[in-house]
């Protein structure tokens, strides 16, 4: 949540960006954290953790690859920030859930 804090903060209180950055950074570094913990979590031999490793890193540079001309493309269109920062927030937000949901009984998932 505190990714989805900060963007929100930056797109509606834009004059306290040095706080609003702070805390999406560490929204951003725990986000890591708890996503190769959930890889760990979720496979139980060596070969599954490498395939789900595999399969995230791929989606996760995907998404990294194009994130970046959306959100310009966005900011073209719109002439601002606040629309990808509202956007960036709800897609915290929804990753905050599904971590929430993938992580609520790591024994079932095994």
């Amino acid at each position: 949540m505190p990714l989805a804090i900060g963007a929100l903060g930056l797109a509606f209180a834009p004059r306290l960006d040095l706080l609003w950055i702070i805390v999406a950074s560490i929204g951003s570094e725990c986000s890591l954290v708890v996503a190769l913990s959930l890889i760990g979590l979720k496979t139980s031999t060596t070969e599954e953790t490498t395939q789900l490793s595999d399969m995230a890193q791929c989606v996760g540079y995907l998404l990294a690859a194009v994130g970046p001309t959306l959100a310009g493309t966005i900011y073209d269109i719109t002439s601002g920030w606040r629309t990808v920062l509202i956007m960036l927030a709800v897609l915290a937000v929804a990753q905050t859930a599904i971590g929430i949901i993938i992580g609520r009984n790591t024994e079932a998932g095994r």
